[in-house]
């Protein structure tokens, strides 16, 4: 039962769209003085994750800030890098930084040599860090220098094992398997082994999985009294993981025992107590991630990264992966040579074309465009195409990506609707959530997590097993997999989004049967008359039409390639 203070806090902040979870999640944070601190400095809302800039600086105008209040202009540029992280990117260079902050702004009279002037102020305060022409939230650059100093010290770490003739075990192995490993793979796995830190790096069908297993056989064979941990950022790309090694693996964040608050940041993380780690999809890992695996290492203990290079980076900020190779001090192999696609899959074509900056495709029984001038025709196509092809695979080995989650038809919002629908369509027999903000859930629709929450990841992939409703309190049942079964109030779905389809980058580290890509691309000013924008809403040289790709489902597929 909620008490009166915390009732007069929703009261205060409702009108202003800030849902009754936050507003109590703010009152539990400032107690009584909850709104006097919101009228004396509302931005301190944005203390509490959901709560943004723009709705503290809503606010804040409302109860007659000034437009040119210097404290505005500072939380406008400390929220234009929070921004920029929200995207993945650790930092931004000055100029662009400058204005960025004016467009989020968007105040008369407020000029770059103004804006740039409150940026010193807060470089000379500590809020902001520069490196010659980037600019850093202090605390972001504090997290990747000391993620660079953790990846030295474990490249100084002298490792505690003993082999034998490497080659020889690798010979071995290959005359039990009945293969023939490429050198590079060869050379991955012994300077894996013999190193405190090293990288694997590669495209999908590479060999990546099998050089797992060699790694782990030799490793455990010459040294059996030593502890391995296997690891992945995400829960299916662990399960994989599981499969290709044979042995357990688990996601990054359960190995380190890290747990999300209710604002989705972590506590601290566990030690590991293993002496060799092997870390898959190490593309998906965000600086504050990578972070918490490095400190976590015991003296002593290997480090494996293995992951693609030329994947999309992580959501979160920075391109772990990429830039330690780019660094060139860490030990890497890159393997080039694809063996998983058929002789001719266009697939594995276009994944080369493509990394070598060409835009010319090709197009053949697994790697198919099909054109479409309107968007709503667009949708449909989509639609008929995804359940086909659920038909013959199942929902879980199909994806459909997208690269905007809202203002089309073809965006991730729209299509989900629309799957579900056909899916997963309302009976009598099936109950729902009250609507909020719009969506209505209800019991055996696909979900995705959207946020860290406990033990439940960004991206992970759940069903709704049931929904409970007792008087005015509704309990939504989640079943993510894994023994993972967790309970969600109507306050916290906004946690939740649909999970029929999703962005390019929530697919990151998946693999599928079959890959259903909308995608937009600007006409030209030749373009056949089918190309032209509808009644006049869409001028010339915006994006459409637009396409879909779609592959032969026989084949294996790595949503990377393509």
């Amino acid at each position: 039962m909620l008490n009166r203070g915390a009732r007069d806090v929703i009261a205060f902040l409702s009108p202003y769209g800030i849902t009754a979870n936050k507003a109590i999640r703010f009152y539990m944070e400032y107690g009584n003085k909850a709104i006097e601190t919101v009228k004396d400095y509302p931005y301190k809302l944005c203390e509490i994750s959901g709560i943004g800039f723009l709705t503290a600086d809503k606010i804040a105008l409302s109860m007659g800030m000034h437009p040119l209040d210097p404290r505005r202009v500072d939380e406008g540029l400390i929220f234009t890098l929070v921004d920029a992280e929200g995207r993945g990117n650790l930092c931004l260079e000055k100029h662009a930084f400058i204005k960025a902050a004016l467009k989020f702004l968007d105040t008369e009279g407020l000029t770059e040599e103004m804006a740039a002037c409150r940026a010193m102020v807060l470089v000379n305060q500590g809020q902001l860090v520069c490196y010659g022409t980037e600019v850093f939230r202090s605390q972001t650059a504090a997290v990747e220098g000391a993620l660079a100093r953790a990846a030295i010290k474990q490249l100084s770490n002298p490792i505690k094992c003993h082999y034998g003739d490497l080659d020889e075990e690798l010979d071995k192995q290959e005359a039990i398997m009945k293969i023939k490993r490429a050198p590079e793979q060869r050379n991955a796995v012994k300077t894996a082994l013999t190193n405190g830190l090293a990288i694997i790096t590669g495209g999908p069908g590479t060999g990546k999985s099998m050089i797992q297993r060699a790694i782990l056989d030799i490793y455990k064979k010459s040294n059996p009294g030593k502890t391995i941990c296997l690891c992945a950022p995400t829960g299916k790309a662990a399960r994989r993981m599981c499969q290709a090694t044979g042995r357990d693996a688990s996601t990054v964040h359960k190995a380190l025992n890290l747990y999300a608050s209710e604002d989705g940041t972590y506590g601290s993380a566990g030690k590991l107590e293993a002496d060799l780690i092997l870390v898959d999809e190490v593309s998906m890992l965000d600086v504050y991630l990578a972070l918490h695996l490095f400190q976590a290492i015991q003296d002593g203990a290997q480090l494996i990264l293995i992951g693609d290079a030329d994947q999309l980076p992580s959501v979160g900020p920075g391109a772990v992966l990429s830039e330690m190779i780019f660094s060139g001090i860490v030990p890497t192999i890159r393997l080039d040579r694809v063996f998983r696609q058929n002789a001719g899959s266009k697939i594995a074509t276009n994944a080369q074309i493509i990394r070598h900056g060409n835009l010319n495709l090709e197009y053949g029984t697994d790697f198919k465009l099909i054109e479409s001038p309107e968007l709503v025709d667009s949708a449909a196509t989509i639609v008929d195409l995804y359940m086909q092809e659920s038909a013959l695979h199942g929902i879980d080995n199909v994806a459909l990506l997208t690269p905007l989650r809202q203002k089309t038809e073809t965006c991730v919002n729209s299509l989900n609707e629309m799957i579900r629908d056909k899916v997963n369509p309302a009976t009598p027999s099936k109950k729902e959530t009250p609507e909020k903000a719009g969506k209505i859930y209800r019991e055996g629709d696909k979900i995705m997590q959207i946020k860290n929450f406990e033990d439940v990841n960004n991206g992970d992939i759940g069903y709704i097993r049931k929904i409970v409703t007792v008087g005015d309190e509704t309990i939504v049942q989640i079943d993510f997999g894994d023994g993972r079964i967790k309970e969600y109030d109507l306050s916290e779905m906004d946690m939740i989004d649909l999970g029929y389809a999703s962005t390019v980058h929530k697919s990151q580290g998946l693999e599928y049967s079959t890959v259903i890509m909308n995608y937009l691309y600007k006409c030209s000013r030749n373009a056949h008359s089918r190309h032209q924008p509808r009644n006049g809403d869409h001028k010339l040289g915006q994006y459409r039409p637009e396409g879909v790709f779609r592959k032969d489902p026989r084949r294996s597929y790595d949503r990377r390639s393509g």
